[in-house]
């Protein structure tokens, strides 16, 4: 009775291993994957990735080092807070952001001087990374979370950028006939 147990387990384990790989490969093979993304060398001027970004790219870039490891994203978010005083946590914790009196002057100043600065000084801490082997759950759930950009990277150590999703290209998948 015990042998017959323990193949029951075995065979339950066996069979949610493989619905785990299966739903696991749905990112690398569903095709969403863009290979070839618009990428921001992390010592090229901001100001260059923010032309890209307005420009008709991604509201957000990735940035990759000489190696081409992942570095982190460059987003229209992390451009425009370095406009403010009082950025990012900070911002949150305020009830009530009237204090700030900025004219559209300052704000340009503020963002003129930042556009000469290495694209490394505005990366988003907030864009989540997936593996190649992540199910298409986990992709739906961090564009749920509001990340239209989602860098896929090949492994936690060495970080080489592998592709990104969008909404626009998951979408465009969901919405073609099966």
């Amino acid at each position: 009775m015990l042998a017959l147990s323990t193949m029951r387990a075995a065979a339950q384990a066996c069979s949610r291993d493989a619905a785990q790989e299966a739903a696991a490969a749905d990112l690398a093979q569903s095709g969403l994957i863009d290979p070839a993304p618009l990428t921001m060398r992390d010592d090229k001027p901001l100001g260059e990735a923010l032309d890209a970004m307005l420009g008709g790219a991604p509201t957000g870039l990735p940035v990759i080092d000489g190696a081409g490891r992942y570095m982190g994203a460059c987003t229209l978010r992390s451009v425009a807070s370095l406009c403010l005083l009082v950025k990012g946590e900070t911002a949150a914790l305020v009830s009530s952001l009237g204090f700030l009196r900025e004219d559209l002057g300052r704000l340009r100043k503020r963002l003129g001087t930042a556009l000469d600065r290495p694209v490394a000084t505005a990366l988003d801490p907030y864009v989540p990374v997936l593996r190649p082997s992540a199910s298409l759950a986990e992709l739906f759930f961090l564009y749920y979370r509001n990340n239209p950009l989602v860098p896929v990277v090949d492994d936690e150590q060495v970080r080489r950028l592998i592709g990104t999703v969008t909404w626009d290209r998951a979408l465009r998948l969901l919405k073609e006939p099966a």
